[in-house]
């Protein structure tokens, strides 16, 4: 393999039943290209391991779920409120940019960084015999992968939040994680700056229903985790949501200059399609203006 003449074949596509209804897509690969990832990542994963931050507990040697769980019960006496996330398909969704620059910035050999390149970008072979060309991703089921997403997670999340909210207890597993907060005040605040950070203001070429596709389920996720026994306290939250959808329309719609005619419109697809996001589901549709 150090003579870089290893060219690994596509790996096979085998899709699995989710818990929440629908398939992943796993990429397995071959025998052989298993035992040649596994060259790699026993002369890898030592060079990046050092590197990984306590809190971070998914694939890495010596820590496991029961270890991130018990480090969460304890942060739970002192902080009665959580931000709990699921990064929604992080393993197809990698940009091989970002990760090759992090994959550079700790490989001592060059043909580390030759095989991950190839690694990332071998096709696919789907069930029906086709081959997929992949130009983002890494498989979820290659035994590189683990490493390589913690990798790209390591800097995208972990050292961010080191440096950015030095204070705050995190703790992650793989690409589901929580932040852990003291008040109701603040789990509200960092949610509303999160719909800020959707942007969808600005997404005039989207449709309400492609709004709705891409953001009521995390809707739905803060309504659930967040707001059981706290719904006056949602308010302000589906408030500022609403205001958002005002100002979307306000941008696709360039006749509509007034935020009253914008809530009007707004009103009336609310009533029209009650379920485009779970607050208007729950009937929480005023209040637009």
């Amino acid at each position: 393999m150090s003579s870089g003449t290893y060219f690994p074949p596509a790996v096979k596509a085998v899709p699995i039943p989710k818990k929440s209804g629908g398939v992943r897509i796993l990429g397995i690969p071959t025998i052989v290209d298993r035992i040649a990832q596994m060259t790699v990542r026993l002369s890898f994963e030592p060079l990046v391991e050092p590197h990984f931050l306590n809190d971070s507990y998914g694939y890495r040697p010596n820590k496991s779920a029961l270890d991130a769980i018990r480090v969460t019960r304890e942060r739970c006496w002192k902080h009665d409120w959580i931000l709990e996330f699921d990064i929604k398909g992080l393993f197809d969704n990698i940009d091989h940019e970002l990760l090759l620059r992090a994959v550079e910035r700790h490989a001592k050999c060059r043909w580390h960084i030759l095989y991950i390149k190839r690694w990332l970008v071998a096709p696919m072979e789907m069930s029906n015999g086709e081959t997929v060309a992949r130009s983002k991703g890494t498989p979820q089921g290659g035994v590189i992968s683990p490493i390589l997403a913690n990798l790209f997670l390591h800097y995208t999340f972990d050292s961010w939040m080191k440096r950015n909210f030095p204070d705050t207890p995190w703790c992650r597993y793989a690409d589901d994680g929580l932040v852990h907060v003291k008040t109701e005040q603040q789990a509200l605040k960092e949610m509303n700056a999160k719909t800020r950070k959707f942007g969808f203001r600005n997404k005039t070429n989207l449709s309400i229903e492609e709004i709705s596709k891409l953001y009521n389920p995390v809707l739905r996720g803060w309504y659930n985790y967040y707001g059981k026994y706290y719904a006056s306290a949602r308010g302000f939250l589906w408030r500022h949501f609403n205001k958002t959808l005002i100002a979307w329309i306000m941008k696709k719609f360039k006749k509509v200059r007034s935020k009253t005619r914008a809530g009007e419109i707004l009103m009336r697809i609310a009533k029209q399609q009650p379920k485009l996001f779970i607050h208007w589901e729950k009937g929480i549709i005023g209040s637009f203006v």
